[in-house]
């Protein structure tokens, strides 16, 4: 059965690519015989209601057959177009929930501040800041326009910051499985998503500790931005929401508009002939902005996700996207082989796999003794095995709002000796070597085996305080002090060592840049493209497997006994910040 369901998945799979071929390149064909003719005046318009991607957007095809959110790659280049065309006059944005981060956040605020530095106007509005839901961080991303503007009978719901993680331990216990975890580093709370079903100690001392931080953070630039004290702005999170009116009153919002009223008055400051123009279609139109000054290459590359071996995996409606190892270290030879001046890595990622994470650090190494200046640049997150790959950087760069950290290490398994013998199914074993049971989620830990995890934790970890205190340049001692798992802010870890600097992309493309002696960057994003269809031949055959094959996989594993634990043994705490 399970055979023949196979094919026929496989054939469907097939039959999938083909159509989406066909479609991607009737798109494509349509996309590049059409020609935008771009006003002669223009207001730019984007929308962030649906998040933010941490990426390199992907050819034309890919982006119309997989579909993506606008991602800070785009901006960045729209709004750097943007800022030398005399044609441009003022931004639009929309605003929606909280899917974009308090770190992202302050890389939009940067790239608004610098588009707005020519007297050109910026507008965010919002149907609602959250609404009957959190919206405290979508409305500190409008603080960084000019002006905010709410719909009638919107809400700002900006009730404060909350940290939240799941604990699945008691349904674990209703199943009768046990996890056997082994973690080291105090504040290495990973695995107490399994393990436990509330916060221990430490990792609540951690979690307030980066909460106050975040508190101190939003209070200040929501009063500095809204020019209100910051007491009153305390005051205004423990009150809140606010209705529409009210949020006009207590200066929380410039004025009451709908968004076709928004664009009306956009186009009259903007003068005759103005028009709205999104993002993505100025770029396409525009192009890049590439001077003609320009003495500085950089290699931009995205490491984002859960770090894996092999070539990882794009975002599909059923899992996360992954950072395959291969796949970032063939964009750093191929950057190598360029023979580029900077090479700027963007992390978001809050680790997995140790190995993977040393392949790309040792891929970091290999551009560093090439001659090539490397910066790192976090966002919301770049942790565990995030900051392995992070700290051989020449210099690491991350927003006060980013979360990195957490150096320490776990493994573990669920046993599931139980939940089998509640439904009358024994397990037998017959095996060769002592430890041959040892990854086996039908038994727990022998004595040997579980001292011999023990002893291989004590390595990693030990060997993940001297990549560390190696890379940069704290003695062992220090690092032990601030490692142990926790996880710090980027305000936090700049007073730490952890980080070189505060600031996001641009600023880290520029201390590249800096750094080798040039003034004028041109930034190059790697790996290469290989063309449209090789993008979509490629997208697609992760994607299928990701989408079809791969759930069925991971189904059959499960039932067949596997019990690792569910991420890898350098990945930091599950956080949801809202």
């Amino acid at each position: 059965m399970l055979v023949f369901l196979n094919r026929f998945l496989v054939m469907l799979g097939g039959l999938f690519i083909l159509i989406l071929i066909s479609v991607g390149y009737l798109v494509y064909t349509v996309i590049t015989v059409t020609q935008t003719t771009l006003p002669e005046r223009i207001v730019l318009e984007v929308d962030l209601r649906e998040g933010l991607d941490d990426h390199a957007d992907n050819d034309v095809i890919t982006r119309t057959v997989l579909g993506s959110s606008l991602s800070l790659h785009t901006l960045m280049q729209a709004l750097d177009r943007a800022a030398m065309d005399e044609r441009v006059v003022g931004l639009i944005a929309r605003i929606g929930d909280d899917s974009i981060g308090i770190a992202q956040s302050e890389d939009v605020h940067q790239l608004i501040s610098r588009f707005a530095d020519g007297g050109r106007f910026t507008i965010a509005h919002a149907t609602s800041f959250g609404e009957f839901g959190p919206g405290t961080i979508p409305y500190y991303l409008a603080t960084g326009f000019e002006e905010i503007a709410l719909q009638p009978q919107g809400m700002i719901s900006l009730t404060g910051i909350l940290l939240e993680s799941p604990f699945g331990r008691e349904a674990l216990d209703e199943w009768s499985i046990e996890p056997e975890v082994i973690k080291r580093g105090v504040y290495k709370s990973a695995p107490e998503a399994v393990t436990e079903t509330g916060y221990s100690e430490a990792a609540r001392e951690m979690l307030t500790s980066i909460l106050d931080t975040f508190a101190r953070q939003l209070i200040g630039d929501i009063a500095e931005r809204r020019q209100l004290a910051p007491a009153l702005v305390q005051e205004l999170i423990d009150r809140a929401p606010f209705w529409h009116v009210d949020a006009l009153d207590t200066g929380l919002v410039d004025r009451l508009a709908y968004f076709d009223e928004i664009e009306d008055d956009a186009r009259e400051r903007g003068g005759e002939g103005t028009e709205i123009v999104p993002v993505e279609v100025y770029l396409d139109a525009a192009g890049v902005n590439e001077s003609d000054d320009a003495d500085t290459t950089v290699a931009l590359v995205y490491a984002n996700g859960l770090i894996e071996q092999g070539g990882g995996s794009p975002r599909t409606p059923v899992r996360d996207a992954s950072m395959g190892a291969d796949a970032v270290v063939k964009a750093i030879e191929q950057a190598i082989d360029d023979e580029v001046d900077v090479l700027v890595l963007r992390i978001t990622s809050g680790g997995g796999s140790v190995t993977a994470s040393e392949t790309i650090r040792r891929g970091t190494r290999r551009a560093q003794e090439a001659g090539i200046n490397v910066v790192v640049s976090m966002g919301n997150v770049a942790a565990s095995g995030g900051y392995w790959i992070s700290a051989d950087a020449d210099s690491i760069l991350a927003n006060r709002g980013t979360l990195t950290g957490s150096i320490g290490v776990f493994a573990g398994k669920f046993v599931t000796e139980g939940f089998w013998a509640n439904l009358g199914v024994r397990w037998d074993q017959i095996g060769f070597g002592a430890s041959a049971n040892m990854w086996s989620g039908s038994r727990p830990y022998s004595e040997p085996g579980r001292a011999r995890v023990e002893s291989v934790l004590d390595t990693i970890y030990n060997t993940f305080i001297g990549v560390v205190a190696n890379g940069r340049d704290i003695p062992r001692d220090q690092v032990r002090q601030i490692a142990e798992g926790r996880v710090w802010a980027g305000a936090q870890a700049i007073d730490l060592g952890l980080i070189d600097r505060l600031g996001g992309l641009q600023d880290a493309i520029m201390v590249g840049t800096q750094a080798v002696g040039g003034n004028q960057p041109r930034i190059v994003v790697y790996p290469r493209s290989e063309g449209p269809l090789a993008e979509l031949l490629a997208a697609t055959e992760q994607v299928i497997p990701s989408m079809i094959l791969e759930p069925l996989v991971q189904a059959v594993s499960q039932l067949g006994g596997r019990a690792g634990m569910p991420s890898g043994p350098a990945q930091m705490y599950p956080i949801t910040v809202r």
